[in-house]
């Protein structure tokens, strides 16, 4: 229980990367409706965005602060659900997005300022 309560962004940026791949796989089907570019975009960034965050997580067991920059990014079009949709369902999918991206960096910088306890050998 206490690994849930301190890696619960772990959890939520997993959730994210799977709602941001159904919604790429989702616009991938759907014609185009306003210039090609943009659709093309759109639908890379979104397909891109579990890939940055799946290396986020992997890459965090080593680097701590590249792989939490490494997670903002990916998380970015939910947050932009946030700026740019508010509707209800959005607006909670970005504002728990952003929780996700600020829970990584904290807990990136709490990590990085512990400091471990000197070891001491038996001539000492």
């Amino acid at each position: 229980m206490r690994t849930l309560k301190e890696a619960w962004w772990q959890y939520g940026a997993a959730v994210i990367a799977i709602v941001l791949a159904a919604v790429a796989a989702r616009n991938l089907g759907e014609p185009a409706t306003g210039p090609w570019w943009k659709h093309f975009f759109g639908t890379i960034s979104l397909a891109a965005a579990p890939l940055v965050i799946a290396g986020g997580l992997v890459v965090r067991r080593r680097r701590r602060r590249i792989g939490s920059l490494m997670l903002a990014v990916g998380v970015m079009p939910g947050v932009a659900a946030l700026a740019l949709f508010w509707w209800p369902p959005f607006l909670l999918f970005g504002l728990f997005s952003l929780a996700v991206m600020v829970s990584a960096f904290v807990d990136a910088d709490k990590r990085a300022m512990t400091v471990p306890a000197p070891v001491h050998g038996p001539n000492e």
